[in-house]
């Protein structure tokens, strides 16, 4: 189908909210995020340490950012909550994947060791995979905005977000990290996930050139198939090459070079950032209308998510039941978001 055989209303901006909202909040934040992460470093905060006893009498430790980066990285994901199941037109279209689903999926990881390693595991690497598709999203968004037809170039740029975004992953230093994931299935007696691990990283070097052998000539197909839907009156979007452009070079300069603090600080923060703003700028009217004023919706959305996320990146260090709850929410995040944001369903305005 040719690029302009579908053309939508353009808006009258080409942003999503506006230009210094989009760019303060979408556009440009993963280099704010990268730049909060060079300061932290810059200015020893990772020397300064929290510390508890856990639940065995052992001292536990972890550095400030990292701490207040896993307390926002776990707010964001319960904001979800107030697009799910604040927004009444969303939550009666998918009423029982909101309620029964996460009910019945959090009996099963208290109530069967294999499911809680299951779903331990499987939020680390969804994790990865949805992180790369809300920096998609915000691309079909400015597609939108821009009058174009939201299935042209659908696929080539999901599939460029996950190179960005799983590339530098595979191919840096934090391989190991994400592939730690699996030594959990041996507290079932199971030897085979780990023992897959060992061997992907013994050919690290492999897989590095896998990913770049890949990668730059799937970047240059990227480019030549944009070009061509150019020709053929696809009207390119300035905030989605400026968007993509950002993430890549953060994703690069984070995944591939930076400690694993850090770089989870970085990704992290500017994932977390984005999402806030699109729920607030998106259901901001819905929640003042139940609750009074602006004031008073954002006093609760970010009271409510800010106070679970400092608590769930404290407590489960311990506890079972903490960490099972907290995986249920990050799982629920990660399946509601790919279907309560579509732009081809126009659910977002």
């Amino acid at each position: 189908m040719a690029a302009h055989a579908a053309r939508l209303p353009v808006a009258p901006s080409g942003y999503i909210a506006g230009f210094w909202y989009d760019h303060v909040f979408f556009i440009l934040a993963p280099l704010i995020a990268l730049a909060v992460g060079l300061a932290a470093v810059a200015l020893g905060a990772y020397d300064v340490r929290l510390a508890a006893r856990g639940g065995t009498g052992a001292l536990l430790q972890v550095a400030l950012p990292t701490y207040l980066s896993a307390a926002f990285t776990h707010a964001h994901l319960l904001a979800v909550a107030f697009r799910s199941h604040a927004n009444r037109r969303i939550f009666d279209a998918y009423r029982l994947r909101f309620t029964v689903v996460p009910a019945v999926l959090f009996a099963a990881t208290l109530l069967s060791a294999w499911v809680f390693v299951l779903v331990s595991v499987l939020a680390v690497w969804w994790d990865v995979y949805h992180s790369s598709l809300q920096t998609f999203g915000l691309g079909r968004l400015y597609d939108q905005r821009y009058g174009n037809d939201p299935r042209t170039g659908r696929r080539a740029d999901m599939l460029f977000n996950l190179l960005i975004y799983i590339g530098p992953i595979a191919a840096g230093v934090h391989l190991a990290p994400h592939l730690a994931a699996f030594a959990k299935f041996e507290t079932l007696g199971e030897q085979g996930p780990s023992m897959l691990a060992a061997a992907l990283l013994a050919r690290h070097d492999m897989v590095r050139q896998l990913v770049l052998g890949l990668g730059l000539p799937g970047l240059a197909l990227y480019l030549w198939h944009y070009a061509r839907l150019a020709r053929s009156g696809y009207r390119v979007p300035m905030p989605k090459v400026l968007l993509f452009t950002s993430t890549a070079f953060c994703s690069i300069a984070a995944w591939g070079f930076g400690s694993f603090g850090e770089a989870f600080l970085i990704m992290n923060f500017f994932h977390a950032w984005q999402y806030f703003a699109l729920v607030w700028w998106v259901e901001r009217k819905t929640l003042s209308a139940s609750l009074g004023s602006y004031a008073l919706a954002a006093a609760v959305l970010f009271g409510l998510t800010l106070g679970y996320g400092l608590w769930r990146a404290w407590e489960p260090w311990h506890a079972r039941v903490t960490i099972a709850f907290g995986n249920v929410v990050s799982l629920m995040h990660f399946w509601y978001d790919g279907f309560i944001w579509s732009v081809q369903r126009r659910q977002v305005p």
